[in-house]
């Protein structure tokens, strides 16, 4: 404690790697993992940290601290395909389905902005609305909305968005979609 209190995490490191070497029980061995990797992401030693992360993952794959540690380190790095990689592995063991849709919407924002995988994106969005059951979560939108500026992903994107706007009444971001629709289709948006 004294140790995080001073902010001298390199001493604080060397006492979590001196204790793993120390008999512990497996139970205390991950905690003392996890803390060691906690204090080298503060340290800003995340290349150090992502491999204490994976040494606890490799023991116990579905440890959920570690991923979620692991997440961090990730986008810190931007190492996007190990980011899509974990983010895939959370899907999984989310518990609930308004917690998978999040993840499935954090993914497809990850594969538009930093993998170029605007299909990908747009089908890991309509997995997370059918989870959602068939509603478009608002992160959700806000994606779909970053797609309409994307020729490769406009209409199907408006196509997508077009039942949202009209349920909610959202007047001005229909006409724009179905413009967007339109234009694609051949038909001027004066039609």
């Amino acid at each position: 404690r004294i140790y995080g209190e001073i902010e001298d995490f390199s001493a604080l490191a060397t006492l979590y790697g001196a204790a793993l070497v120390a008999e512990v029980s497996p139970t205390e061995r991950f905690e003392l993992r996890a803390k060691m990797a906690q204090v080298q992401e503060m340290s800003g030693d995340l290349a150090a940290a992502g491999r204490t992360y994976r040494d606890i993952l490799e023991a116990e794959p579905n440890h959920r601290y570690a991923l979620s540690g692991l997440r961090r380190v990730e986008a810190g790095l931007e190492d996007w395909a190990a980011l899509d990689e974990v983010l895939g592995q959370l899907v999984t063991l989310a518990t609930t389905d308004a917690e998978r849709s999040t993840l499935l919407v954090e993914r497809a924002r990850l594969q538009l902005e930093h993998l170029g995988g605007a299909e990908d994106a747009l089908k890991l969005v309509d997995d997370s609305s059918e989870r959602a059951d068939g509603a478009l979560v608002e992160s959700a939108v806000s994606l779909l909305e970053a797609f309409l500026d994307r020729p490769e992903a406009n209409v199907d994107a408006a196509q997508r968005l077009i039942p949202h706007y009209r349920d909610q009444k959202l007047w001005e971001a229909l006409v724009r979609t179905l413009s967007i629709a339109r234009t694609a289709e051949g038909i001027s948006p004066s039609d």
